[in-house]
């Protein structure tokens, strides 16, 4: 949903909200004394052994004998190839996911591969433009990758910062539920239950959401950032129809007070999962910045609770590196990939 503010006689902004708007949602997500308590953390790497996630290295190679799949490369970086395109979705190489690095929160695990290791990107998929989603010193060095920059796709209101900021970069922007075909693939933009901001001064200035990818008619669906809302995952079902492959997120969702109208906890994800009806589910947006107080370890532990409470078979949690194959069932998954528990 649009609105529009005046700023002055000649000029209008636009502002975002969600579909589905919350009366005790104050839209305050955190006081001045939580985000020096936030700050303190990531300053001293409190907890930080409470933060093992496995890895896998990645094979270029291997991954070329995919026609469809999806290798998780920490927090919401995703690389998808799909047929001869290779994709990328909030691709976040840096160490640091903050606009003052050393400042803000460090990556807790290495990269599974060196940028320079990736093959001639196509597309990169924006779900919105907070800072663990948008890196600029990542988006600049795709924009500048041999034989040109790939096309970004973002919501409404960010063409004008990557013309500001990234100069080769070639942008597309869409609107909730709008598509575009690439090749063989199509791209819906989905809405999502959250918010945008680069800064204080331009809060909900662009468009969030996520992305449906179809390919060789199978759906891959990337949440990107949201909270739990069951009317938003009953739209994407209705609209979008079978989604054999979802990525939810499951992280930064304590203190709850301050997180529930921004992200799921685990059990939330769980139920967007069921709400979905996916053939599977895998966990992003955890084990690679520590945004909230929860560590990877208790992260872990409650998702391993609400698959139990919920009786889900799935819904999987994977390790940095590893590559999931869209359109193979879930029981023939054990012949197909290697997977190491994280």
């Amino acid at each position: 949903m649009i609105v529009f503010a005046n700023n002055n006689a000649s000029e209008k902004r636009a502002f975002y909200k969600n579909l589905f708007e919350h009366p005790k949602d104050s839209k305050s997500r955190a006081s001045v004394g939580y985000m020096l308590h936030r700050a303190w953390v990531q300053l001293t790497n409190k907890k930080a052994d409470e933060n093992s996630i496995k890895q896998s290295s990645v094979s270029m190679e291997q991954l070329e004998h995919y026609d469809f799949s999806v290798t998780w490369l920490g927090h919401d970086t995703m690389l998808i190839k799909a047929g001869k395109l290779w994709i990328l979705t909030d691709p976040v190489f840096s160490q640091y996911a903050s606009p003052t690095p050393p400042l803000g929160p460090k990556r807790l695990v290495p990269l599974p591969l060196d940028m320079k290791a990736l093959p001639h990107i196509d597309i990169v998929l924006i779900s919105h433009d907070h800072y663990d989603h948008l890196d600029l010193q990542t988006v600049r060095k795709l924009a500048t990758q041999k034989n040109g920059s790939p096309l970004f796709l973002t919501g409404l209101g960010l063409k004008s910062w990557f013309k500001a900021n990234v100069a080769d970069a070639k942008v597309e922007e869409l609107n909730w539920w709008d598509e575009i075909k690439l090749g063989n693939a199509e791209f819906v933009f989905v809405p999502a239950q959250h918010s945008s901001g680069r800064a204080f001064t331009n809060k909900n200035g662009t468009l969030w959401g996520g992305w449906i990818v179809e390919y060789a008619s199978k759906k891959f669906y990337f949440a990107g950032d949201t909270a739990y809302e069951a009317e938003l995952f009953k739209q994407v079902l209705q609209k979008v129809g079978h989604i054999d492959l979802a990525a939810l997120p499951i992280g930064a969702y304590k203190p709850r007070n301050i997180m529930r109208f921004e992200h799921m906890n685990p059990s939330e994800a769980v139920q967007a999962h069921r709400d979905l009806k996916p053939v599977k589910s895998i966990a992003i947006h955890w084990g690679t910045f520590q945004l909230g107080d929860e560590t990877s370890d208790e992260n872990r532990a409650d998702f391993a609770s609400a698959i139990a409470n919920q009786y889900v078979e799935n819904f999987k949690l994977i390790a940095i590196g590893q590559t999931e194959e869209i359109g193979i069932e879930v029981q023939d998954l054990a012949s197909k990939v290697q997977f190491n528990q994280p």
